[in-house]
């Protein structure tokens, strides 16, 4: 019997994986007013293999700039629901926000949030928790959406 056990593991039988990557997408968009500056949306799509009781996601830096996360998903009336269960789509979605500066500049709106320096190879990476242990998801790479240029 503990051998049918350890042959399950070995061929991937039992998922650990908390979720599945789906997709990852950014979106730039500028206002209609240059002073009112531009932002850029990033989504992360994954397929939740445990619900949300199990997983909880802390922090996001895109490159080295941390910045806030929302995570929901949809229930079947496609109402936004911050609990999922296994099998829901899980939309991780995060804005960068500029603004002209002194020198009519564009520059990152600092949210507050505390730089720390983190190495890996990719465009973004999550922290997150599974249970207690914490662990990373790393994008490798955004699929770029059409800009949104707003009136």
């Amino acid at each position: 019997m503990k051998y049918l056990i350890i042959l399950l593991f070995l061929f991937g039988w039992f998922n650990f994986d908390a979720f599945e990557e789906i997709d990852a997408t950014v979106q730039h968009s500028n206002a209609g007013r240059r002073m009112s500056g531009k932002s850029v949306h990033y989504q992360v799509k994954l397929i939740a293999n445990k619900p949300s009781k199990k997983i909880t996601f802390e922090k996001m830096w895109i490159g080295s700039n941390p910045v806030e996360l929302t995570v929901f998903t949809y229930d079947d009336k496609k109402q936004i629901k911050y609990n999922y269960e296994k099998g829901d789509t899980i939309y991780i979605d995060a804005y960068m926000r500029y603004r002209p500066n002194d020198k009519d500049v564009l520059a990152l709106v600092e949210n507050g949030l505390p730089k720390k320096v983190v190495e890996y190879q990719g465009e973004a990476i999550i922290q997150y928790k599974v249970k207690s242990k914490r662990k990373e998801l790393i994008i490798k790479s955004f699929k770029k959406l059409e800009t949104v240029n707003h009136p």
